[in-house]
């Protein structure tokens, strides 16, 4: 026991390590005499902890606790602390990310497995287990919710009284990394609800497009063989940006760039995913590997793996731990025919294009995800997964539909194949589609949780007395966009003007009506304020629905807007989380008209 650690030791004779005994009494009639303990050294991860753990049980109960660095006979003890050691739970022997939320006489601990500044997990990312367990205990023992992110976004119920009973649990992620893009996450009040939510990256995969930045378009004049053939020549690189994927010297030097990279970056994967759409190498050599998928159309499988494969061999030479993802997507999301053994630092991201945007309600679908995911799952274990299977990305304000049946079929299979990340796309307009991103955040954490239960607590929750009336209107938009799809086996993940016809403008007076019933009952000014945001939404949506007479009355509606108030309207709200930022993925796919 080295001296530093002695007088702490001696501290803790005092404390009570005996067996789990009674309820601790952690706030009473507004008091409390705990503090909050935390070491002086602990990483930010477990300080910005603290900080949220004082925060919401000052704002649960009106009571203030104070933060130390030496520990006391009543305290809560938060990360890695020598009282915590002493009393036998020793964050080193936690999974990643995971955390222990355990009771020792009069003394509540909270320690999860956590990296330091600088520090970095086995899988290159960083783990925040005591932040973890500490979002845990302020949601199963203090009834916190982060329902969105921003000033209104949280549920923090009051009791002036708080007692939590003996315990001692340990949990961990399934995924070891858990992302909830298209969020607007590069906001800070967007990141911190990422980590209130528990959403990190103890496993840290890069795998976006990347042949343009590691092969770019100044190596044609010297090299036209690194790049794609069609018709017997050699294309100068453009949009369809595609390499010649058996060429030696394109994939010596891409294994070049990619251990450059490696040499600067100590951490981290290197992405070898191909550029999006077609445009694949016709020289025999390509062609040679190529097959045909299932459905009798261009499969590029077997020569993208080789790619894959190759750059892997050539990298590891220098590198040997280091991973490289990939996708398997788009013309290469089959599996090969014949088996080909995969590199061991290959990661795979298995991206089914075919089931984008709601087209998971078919049912010949899902036996398509069914009948692959086992196939890719035999090729190797180092495999996770990329979707946008529930989102409505628009810029005209139409609500997205939470897709729980498709949830409820995707989440337990990405268990059951044991994926090791998930990175579904979440939606940027949180007016509109906070219901969808919480279900994912919670999902993302959990597989198994279930789905109805966190849907109706956060209608529950973020509408309060007009929970009902907004249950039954996401309900609605469920079932009638699982009915617009199989109806319409052309429609796609973008947003229709057949589908915003048909679903949102059919539907928009029944919608109308549950918003107004729902707001008519709401008393709670924070969960008025959240219906609010989603009234912004629908009143851009009406707006864009007039524009085209797709609304047999459009001025009877209480969203009705002339033009310039509109505009005016629009202007008030561009930096607002409620409503998707101006972008050309946020663009909605209506049919021309006039204004």
């Amino acid at each position: 026991m080295t001296t530093s650690y002695r007088p702490v030791a001696a501290a803790l004779l005092a404390l009570c390590w005996m067996p789990l005994a009674n309820a601790l009494t952690l706030v009473e009639a507004g008091k409390s005499s705990y503090v909050i303990h935390l070491a002086e050294d602990a990483p930010a991860s477990v300080q910005a902890a603290v900080r949220d753990l004082q925060k919401y049980l000052a704002q649960a109960t009106g009571a203030k606790l104070a933060v130390v660095n030496a520990p006391t006979p009543a305290m809560i003890s938060i990360g890695d602390t020598p009282a915590a050691r002493q009393a036998g739970i020793v964050a080193a022997e936690l999974p990643w990310e995971g955390y222990r939320i355990a009771t020792r006489g009069k003394v509540l601990f909270v320690v999860g497995r956590d990296t330091g500044k600088d520090e970095r997990a086995p899988g290159g990312g960083v783990s925040n287990g005591t932040r973890n367990g500490v979002s845990t205990f302020l949601e199963d023992y203090v009834g916190v919710r982060w329902l969105m992110p921003g000033e209104n976004g949280d549920y923090v119920p009051k009791q002036a009284t708080l007692s939590i009973p003996e315990v001692d649990t340990t949990a961990a992620p399934f995924f070891r990394n858990r992302r909830l893009p298209y969020t607007q996450e590069r906001k800070a009040v967007v990141k911190t609800w990422w980590a209130r939510q528990k959403l990190g990256v103890e496993l840290a995969l890069s795998h976006g497009h990347n042949w343009r930045r590691s092969i770019p378009p100044e190596h044609f004049d010297a090299h036209p063989d690194w790049f794609a053939e069609a018709g017997g020549k050699r294309m100068t690189p453009s949009g369809r940006y595609k390499l010649c994927l058996t060429n030696e010297g394109m994939i010596d030097e891409f294994a070049r760039v990619a251990g450059a990279w490696f040499d600067t970056h100590p951490a981290g994967t290197f992405s070898l995913s191909p550029s999006d759409s077609a445009g694949w190498c016709t020289c025999k050599r390509c062609e040679a590997m190529y097959e045909d998928d299932p459905h009798g159309k261009l499969s590029v499988t077997p020569a993208v793996i080789h790619f894959y494969n190759e750059v892997a061999k050539r990298t590891a030479a220098f590198h040997p731990k280091r991973i490289l993802a990939g996708y398997v997507y788009a013309q290469y999301v089959y599996p090969p025919k014949k088996p080909i053994p995969l590199h061991a630092n290959v990661f795979l991201v298995w991206a089914p294009s075919f089931d984008y945007g709601f087209t998971l309600f078919r049912p010949e679908l899902q036996k398509q995800w069914d009948a692959l995911a086992p196939q890719w799952t035999a090729v190797t274990e180092n495999i996770a997964y990329y979707d946008l299977p529930n989102c409505v990305h628009n810029g005209a304000g139409a609500p997205n539909p939470p897709g729980a049946k498709i949830l409820k079929f995707l989440y337990p299979r990405l268990k059951q194949h044991r994926m090791k990340g998930v990175y579904v796309y979440g939606t940027s307009a949180w007016g509109h589609a906070a219901l969808m991103n919480y279900l994912l955040a919670k999902l993302d954490w959990d597989p198994d949780a279930d789905v109805d239960a966190v849907f109706d607590e956060f209608c529950e929750k973020a509408y309060g007395k007009g929970g009902e009336e907004m249950k039954r209107f996401y309900r609605l938009l469920d079932a009638e966009t699982e009915r617009y799809f199989i109806a319409h086996e052309e429609e796609t993940y973008n947003l229709s003007s057949g589908r915003t016809k048909d679903v949102y403008a059919a539907n928009f007076p029944e919608l109308e009506r549950l918003y107004q019933a729902a707001d008519g009952k709401i008393t709670d000014p924070a969960a008025k304020a959240r219906l609010a945001t989603l009234g912004t939404n629908l009143a851009i949506l009406h707006w864009n629905l007039r524009q085209y007479n797709f609304l047999k009355n459009p001025t009877a509606s209480i969203f009705h807007m002339a033009d310039a108030p509109f505009l005016a309207f629009m202007g008030e709200h561009k930096d607002s989380l409620a409503v998707a930022p101006p972008s050309r993925r946020n663009r909605a796919k209506l049919p021309k008209g006039k204004l």
